[in-house]
């Protein structure tokens, strides 16, 4: 008897535990952002996204009426901060500026201290990145197909920038084996450095933003743009089907990120109100000025979104038998 009251009595303090940590967890989510917010970025300053990420902190901060500060975290071809906010409390106080490479980190690098596809959530889309493949002016070539020519004069002679074993490394090697070459890569920490280096003529291939290839026209040799049609900033660089690499498509997203188990009323939060930000009028000129095109979805997009990309990087790496290292 006094065992079964006992028992009852445990589970009813359980009851309640568990129902004052789910009120809590809601109250959380509805009163958020209630203190600063911080969003750590995977690479060092001068990146892409990074005019773009200041101008959507600081609205963000206005709207929320309390701070919305960036942190530079760059290091492993942007595990080092996804691993980061990963591990950080899911409170939706520390955030990510996630890029697409987390949907194949898990394909790229074995002895992985997270799982970033259970470990973090994307809570808003900020764009797609438009990007050009370029070289140095120096390169004997003026087309992507006289470059593949170069290339196959000289297997395993010729390097292509990457951000470490990320997205850019995937479709730079994907790249390869449709045009049927052999490069070697060479990993930079920040899109700046891999800027310098081509401009340098030390690598051969890097994939850059359209605003970076126009900005440095003086000193690179953009070949292609990716997309169905050309880029109103490069009007006389073809796109990947013109320069004949039609299957060639790879997705280059920036994201606002949190670690799973974030009040879904925080994430939902987040999403609206970025995607308002994205739909502002002057933001599409905002992001084709730094090399990208507006793009927003709402939670339940981008999960099927994500979905889609981990099965064609799989694939991908499967097909290019791309092993964990």
């Amino acid at each position: 008897m006094i065992r079964s009251r006992f028992i009852r009595c445990a589970l009813a303090a359980a009851w309640l535990a568990a129902s004052a940590a789910a009120g809590m967890a809601m109250a959380q989510g509805q009163d958020y952002p209630n203190r600063k917010v911080t969003v750590y970025v995977p690479f060092g300053p001068g990146g892409s996204g990074d005019v773009l990420l200041r101008t959507i902190t600081d609205r963000l901060a206005e709207k929320w009426k309390q701070p919305v500060v960036i942190d530079y975290k760059p290091g492993a071809g942007g595990l080092l901060a996804h691993e980061f906010v990963a591990k950080a409390p899911a409170d939706g106080y520390t955030l990510l500026q996630g890029a697409a490479s987390f949907t194949l980190y898990n394909l790229l690098n074995k002895d992985m201290r997270f799982d970033p596809l259970k470990d973090l959530t994307i809570a808003a889309m900020t764009g797609q990145t438009a990007i050009s493949f370029v070289t140095s002016n120096e390169a004997p070539v003026k087309t992507m197909q006289e470059w593949i020519v170069w290339a196959k004069a000289n297997p395993g002679k010729l390097n292509y920038a990457s951000l470490g074993r990320s997205v850019v490394m995937m479709s730079m090697e994907l790249l390869a084996s449709q045009a049927g070459v052999k490069l070697q890569e060479v990993p930079f920490k920040a899109q700046q450095d891999q800027l310098q280096a081509v401009m340098r003529n030390d690598v051969q291939l890097a994939l850059l933003p359209v605003a970076q290839s126009k900005q440095f026209a003086d000193r690179l040799k953009p070949l292609f743009v990716v997309g169905p049609t050309r880029f109103a900033d490069l009007p006389n660089v073809p796109t990947n089907a013109e320069a004949g690499l039609p299957n060639f498509r790879p997705i280059i997203w920036q994201s606002i990120m949190a670690p799973s188990g974030t009040p879904r009323a925080a994430l939902q939060r987040i999403n609206a109100d970025v995607s308002a930000i994205v739909a502002q009028a002057d933001y599409p000129g905002m992001a084709e000025k730094a090399g990208m095109r507006p793009f927003s979805a709402n939670l339940d997009e981008i999960k099927k979104l994500t979905d889609e990309q981990v099965n064609n990087w799989t694939a991908v790496a499967r097909a290019l038998n791309i092993q964990p290292e």
